[in-house]
């Protein structure tokens, strides 16, 4: 954690998180909470003001599973940083032990919680994190309601990829008082944000949003408002162009082999901890139609991976995790996080796959046998990239090329995010990929 002493304090003490229980909103309640705590023992002694988290979901079974999952990673960081919170109760001198500390701030943290269904329980609040699914219309009825209850003309800051702020700002009537505050999966891990002010914004918002951003331990990346931001205006045209290099190869080597081939490639070869369709399975289909659709409403950005998703989506296999973290099918069937099968109108295994040995001895190895785990690690990571990415130009393997039609792809969607003003600088998009994503090469 980042000492207050370097930044400025983040005092707001009513805050409110709508859909508080689900994937994203789980981990920012976590750490929201995390800063009220701390902000909280701190001022103990010097302070009766209250600190109210209000945790908003319409799932019963999911706040129940919320409440657990705060307490456990709250009990976690308490030990982690028992000395700051020793430091902060020296004048409670009752508390002796670290047990008493401990339990001390477990209590005063679990105080500050208000577990509600309806978004009436948000009405005292003075700053509303929205992390409700990615609908354009779910968005704008919910905040329009929240608005409108609201006795405290309160800060919205939405955690959409993909909605313009603006069309928010404008369809619930939020008078300005909306920024982009988009956390990447999972928000408790994750060190980027992106924060996507409208234009001309409040600049109090935008201090604000910086400030938490801070407090919150984040790295800072600003986006124009625009459909995608950059962290999807990437991703979706990535996906896109693998889809239809996927489509392109089926006509001679089959749809399962092509969705193989491509995951490979861009796993292996291009130094990711993720082929491209697996990243989609974590991502969920659904939430990548989402997206995409908004992305083809307001950018008319082409859609290439309909057919493709459409084997899956119509017998209802979407991808994305379960309660517990672990992988659900999508493109491949999952043992825990690991690969074991394939999607044709059932399962198969991976092994099982028809041609597969014949594949992998055509797409041949990465130069030097590098792979993302070993150079994650490495501590002359960026000349050895650099070096690999030299090598493999002029490797003849078939993964090679396809490897180069892939780079070189990605140069231009860096490239186009920076020219059409998406993203500020190219580094700017390589920390996207680096911190987003967790690629290599950015």
């Amino acid at each position: 954690m980042s000492s207050a002493t370097h930044m400025e304090q983040f005092s707001y003490n009513q805050i409110a998180v709508i859909g508080a229980a689900g994937k994203m909103g789980n981990g920012i309640s976590l750490l929201i909470l995390q800063e009220m705590a701390r902000n909280k023992i701190a001022k103990s002694s010097m302070t009766s003001e209250d600190f109210i988290l209000t945790l908003i979901d319409t799932s019963q079974d999911g706040l129940k599973g919320l409440k657990k999952y705060l307490r456990a990673q709250m009990l976690k960081w308490a030990e982690k940083n028992i000395a700051f919170l020793r430091q902060s109760v020296m004048e409670l001198e009752f508390l002796i032990s670290n047990r008493e500390i401990i339990d001390h701030f477990m209590t005063i943290s679990m105080d500050i919680i208000c577990f509600a269904s309806s978004l009436e329980e948000a009405k005292e609040s003075k700053l509303i994190f929205e992390a409700i699914s990615e609908n354009i219309d779910t968005k704008v009825r919910i905040l329009s309601l929240l608005e409108k209850q609201s006795s405290k003309r309160p800060y919205f800051f939405s955690n959409t990829s993909s909605i313009p702020i603006s069309l928010l700002n404008e369809q619930a009537a939020l008078q300005g008082r909306i920024i982009g505050f988009h956390f990447y999966n999972p928000p408790a891990v994750q060190k980027l944000i992106e924060i996507i002010p409208l234009d001309n914004g409040d600049p109090e918002l935008i201090k604000l949003a910086e400030t938490l951003a801070q407090r919150l331990n984040k790295e800072i990346i600003y986006s124009k408002d625009i459909a995608g931001f950059i962290g999807n205006g990437y991703f979706l045209r990535e996906i896109n162009f693998a889809c239809a290099l996927a489509e392109e190869l089926s006509k001679k080597y089959g749809t399962l082999q092509s969705i193989y081939i491509v995951n490979k490639v861009t796993q292996e070869f291009m130094l990711r901890p993720m082929g491209i369709f697996q990243l989609i399975d974590y991502v969920g289909l659904d939430v990548v139609s989402n997206i995409g659709n908004i992305m083809h409403q307001y950018l008319h950005l082409p859609i290439s991976y309909t057919n493709i998703f459409q084997k899956l989506t119509v017998n209802g296999i979407y991808g994305g995790q379960q309660s517990n973290g672990s992988q659900k099918n999508g493109f491949f069937q999952y043992t825990g996080n690991e690969i074991s099968g394939i999607y044709s109108s059932e399962y198969i295994s991976i092994n099982e796959l028809e041609g597969k040995a014949s594949i992998d001895e055509m797409i041949g190895t990465p130069p030097d046998n590098l792979s993302w785990k070993s150079l994650s690690k490495a501590t002359n990571r960026e000349i050895l990239i650099q070096n690999y990415f030299e090598k493999l130009s002029h490797e003849k393997s078939f993964g090679a090329e396809l490897a180069m039609k892939l780079l070189h792809n990605l140069h231009k969607i860096i490239n186009d995010l920076v020219e059409d003003g998406v993203a500020k600088s190219v580094e700017d998009v390589k920390n996207v990929l680096k911190k987003g994503f967790y690629q290599l090469l950015g």
